[in-house]
């Protein structure tokens, strides 16, 4: 662990009293005995403690943000001289530095903008909205309101892009959503972060007893307000929020997993944690370390950095939050958000509203992913000789799920996932991951034989590997797909049974080509990965073709029957009916089908009756059958079994399309899929009755 940000606080006291504040009005009274301003010669200490850090973790760049306090008490001319000696020295070991300014804005001057736009130092307002809001708890020591000056500051700073960096606002939830946002819209700010009141399980969330739903209503409100009408509007904790969504590390406070990168300096030259620990117990954020006697090296090493650094694990959280299934996302929390009189083995105090907004945020958002899958969408995919992008943003998504689970593992907590992308995707990872989920939740997962499935505690990257290029990968070696295969099917096969195999695979697959290029390339992109598979029992030797969703992107493919070789056009027939599940499945990864329904339809080629999911993907993969079927049902060597078996199933079709039509509920996309389904399958059953 490195610190890559230092928060220098340049002064202990503020001109403002906010009845909220973390540093003044909670448990940590210490910067009472502080000095009030950063004195000369820690100012030169703190230089030459970062040279020598920088120098020695071989740094490229680091950020200084200038804090109080309210850091212009400092004086705007000294911040300046302050940021050049740290430039300077840094500099001097090839690293390059960023400042930044968190103010409340009551004593900024157009002239010491002037000084900072010069010396590239960028400034971040405290303001919590429209004066109505912002004077409820922002006042000055003799309670006095404080919007005027701060509201002249917003203005200031407007004309000075290249500094101002943007506005953070502490919410107050006994105001509308609405009038936060239009006032920073109505006034053109583009960037703001929103706070929640800084509480725990001591000092709970201000007026929720009064009215539990205090919060939880407002932040609800306040994304819809901002998703419909101001997503031009950068907001932190949303955006943050849905970047977790699709595997991304969430930048706000309000989020928990991650790890600790800032060291906190304050006027006495101590080092200290994370500022807003101040709200847990009195001198709570203290290292017990010193500029005048400590290296900022010897600050990573510190008790309370590690302790800090394992709350922001997955194995660090509380037992409630490693069993909730919002855990990658809230990561349990802001850290001093989750204290109690017992410690921090708690949700955030805040859990209940985080888990609410998350949920309703997903559900927000997959609507929105469902309204943009049209009908042009539909057909998109439903063509293979436009499906590429489509199927590329669907395993894009796919993959950045997984690699939200992935970071939940110390091994790959600090992965980065352009490295392991293509790793993600290999299908027996997926099988890990489900295996592992269901041993997190005593839920163990089972393999294709119904047997537990339990993967060795090993690193699974290193098994599975990058597959190089865009060809098929046959016959992989690798004897995890054994495991999850069971013992019903054999993937080890003769020298002879091998050779004579993958002869069979690749004359198949230029057939495939030969009926269809772009289906063959659409094959590339979704089920690269062909096993030749055949039954266990010796006395079984019938053919055997199948995939499963728990594998993604792998087809397991017979190429024998009765001790002898399948046509190749049979095997086409396959490798082009397993990779339409595959396909679907990836499409389902993303976006629900159908509704919740507790009901079965009989399909006549198993002979079974299925839930709608299974109606569905039989009734989809045969109606691209068929039309396979009808390609090739003048070729001499397999007219015979292409036109016996087109007849069949189309009288397969007939017999339960029209029930699945009838009962089956769909979702509005998945409305769209099956109308698409139906024109494919009455356009080519109008052809076959013409041509009869």
């Amino acid at each position: 662990m490195i610190f890559s940000s230092f928060l220098v606080k340049v002064a202990s006291r503020c001109n403002l009293n906010c009845s909220y504040c973390y540093m003044y009005n909670h448990a940590d009274q210490t910067w009472k005995d502080k000095p009030r301003l950063l004195s000369l010669k820690h100012q030169e200490l703190l230089a030459q403690r970062l040279r020598e850090y920088a120098k020695l973790r071989e740094l490229e760049n680091i950020l200084i943000i200038f804090h109080g306090g309210e850091p212009l008490l400092f004086g705007a001319d000294n911040l300046v001289q302050f940021a050049e000696e740290i430039k300077a020295k840094l500099i001097s070991v090839g690293c390059n530095v960023d400042f930044g300014i968190q103010t409340n804005g009551v004593l900024l001057k157009k002239e010491h903008l002037e000084m900072f736009q010069e010396h590239e130092i960028s400034v971040s307002l405290s303001i919590d909205g429209p004066q109505e809001i912002h004077d409820q708890f922002r006042l000055n020591h003799q309670g006095k309101p404080s919007f005027e000056k701060v509201y002249k500051a917003l203005l200031l700073l407007k004309q000075y892009p290249r500094v101002f960096t943007g506005c953070l606002s502490v919410i107050n939830p006994r105001y509308k959503p609405d009038a936060l946002f239009s006032f920073f819209d109505q006034n053109g700010i583009e960037d703001f972060n929103i706070l929640l009141p800084d509480a725990n399980y001591i000092n709970p969330p201000p007026g929720r007893a009064e009215n539990p739903d205090l919060y939880l209503d407002w932040l609800i409100e306040a994304f819809d307000t901002w998703f419909d009408h101001y997503p031009h509007i950068k907001c932190k904790l949303f955006e943050s929020i849905l970047r977790s969504f699709s595997g991304h590390q969430g930048h706000s406070d309000a989020l928990g997993l991650g790890d600790v990168s800032m060291l906190n300096l304050e006027t006495d030259g101590s080092y200290h944690d994370l500022d807003v620990l101040k709200i847990t117990e009195q001198n709570s954020s203290d290292l017990g370390m010193h500029l005048e006697t400590d290296p900022i090296e010897s600050a990573e090493k510190a008790n309370q950095i590690q302790f800090h650094r394992s709350l922001l694990t997955f194995e660090g959280l509380s037992e409630a939050c490693k069993s909730c299934d919002k855990v990658n996302i809230c990561g349990g929390g802001s850290v001093p958000h989750r204290f109690s009189k017992e410690g921090y083995q708690n949700p955030t105090v805040y859990c209940r509203e985080m888990y609410a907004l998350i949920d309703h945020m997903y559900a927000r958002v997959l609507k929105e992913l469902n309204d943009e899958f049209d009908a042009e969408r539909i057909e998109e995919f439903w063509n293979c000789a436009t499906s590429s992008e489509i199927i590329n943003d669907l395993r894009e998504d796919f993959a950045r799920k997984n690699f939200e689970f992935l970071r939940q593992f110390a091994t790959y907590k600090n992965a980065e996932y352009s490295a392991v992308r293509e790793k993600l995707l290999h299908p027996l990872f997926y099988t890990w991951l489900l295996a592992c989920k269901g041993k997190k939740k005593g839920e163990p997962f089972e393999n294709l034989d119904g047997e537990l499935l339990f993967f060795e505690d090993e690193d699974i990257l290193d098994q599975v590997g990058c597959i190089e290029g865009e060809e098929f990968v046959v016959q992989e070696p690798n004897r995890w797909y054994q495991q999850t295969l069971g013992v019903q099917f054999k993937l080890e096969h003769s020298p002879e049974e091998l050779k004579e195999g993958l002869s069979i695979i690749h004359q198949a697959l230029d057939i495939v080509k030969e009926y269809n290029p772009k289906l063959l390339a659409e094959m590339k992109q979704v089920s690269r990965h062909i096993q030749i598979i055949r039954y266990a029992d010796p006395e079984n030797d019938t053919d055997v073709s199948f995939s499963d969703e728990t594998l993604p992107g792998v087809l397991f493919i017979g190429a024998w029957k009765n001790g002898n070789p399948l046509s190749p056009y049979q095997v086409a027939e396959s490798l082009i009916h397993e990779h339409l599940h595959q396909k679907l499945y990836l499409l389902q990864k993303k976006m629900e089908l159908l509704s919740e329904q507790d009901l079965e339809i009989y399909l006549p080629w198993p002979k079974k009756h299925y839930p709608p999911s299974g109606a569905i993907h039989g009734v989809y993969v045969f109606v691209h059958i068929i039309q396979f079927l009808d390609a090739i049902r003048d070729k001499p060597e397999i007219s015979e079994h292409a036109n016996k078996e087109l007849a069949l199933h189309l009288e397969h079709l007939n017999s339960c399309i029209d029930e699945i039509a009838e009962k089956v509920v769909f979702t509005e996309v998945g409305q769209l899929f099956f109308d698409r389904l139906m024109k494919e399958y009455r356009s080519f059953s109008e052809k076959m009755s013409v041509l009869v």
